[in-house]
């Protein structure tokens, strides 16, 4: 049993907790999370009957445990909105520097279609990525290339730094 939670915990604490933070949670209330999580998922382990993945199952925990944080949590001021990238600051990244930046806006303004694009970014399979975001394998494609297409405008004007 012990090295079955070990195991559970080493597998899932990074992506739970990049999950928590790209859907809002500070740092400690992404662990506050992760650690109620696991407790659910250990107390509930023979619940499991088996209808679709077991990491769905956990996934579907992991959403509902964040969004029971979020209720309790209390009120938080919105992040004010960015400046657009200035032409002069432009030209001194790199095309990754330019990327990285509009990816990280577009986290802002759509933290969950940026959630699947890090997921599809760090390989994770399609229907892995379904199983997280509680969506089917073809669900999933589409969104992936809905929030590829929303990502667009962010990262449009880094292309003028592979032609320069």
């Amino acid at each position: 049993m012990e090295i079955a939670v070990r195991n559970l915990y080493s597998s899932y604490r990074k992506p739970m907790l990049r999950f928590f933070v790209y859907k809002g949670a500070s740092a400690d209330m992404a662990e506050d999370v992760f650690q109620d999580v696991m407790i659910k998922v250990i107390k509930a382990a023979q619940t499991f009957t088996g209808a679709g993945t077991l990491q769905a199952w956990i996934w579907q925990i992991a959403r509902n445990t964040l969004i029971e944080h979020f209720r309790k949590a209390p009120p938080f001021d919105p992040l004010p909105p960015d400046d657009k990238v200035e032409e002069s600051e432009l030209r001194n990244m790199s095309a990754d520097e330019c990327v990285t930046r509009g990816i990280e806006e577009f986290g802002k303004t759509e933290p969950d279609r940026c959630y699947a694009l890090t997921l599809q970014m760090d390989g994770i399979s399609i229907i892995n990525i379904g199983e997280i975001l509680g969506r089917t394998e073809q669900a999933t494609k589409q969104y992936l290339y809905e929030c590829r297409k929303k990502l667009g405008p962010f990262i449009e004007h880094c292309f003028k730094l592979l032609t320069d």
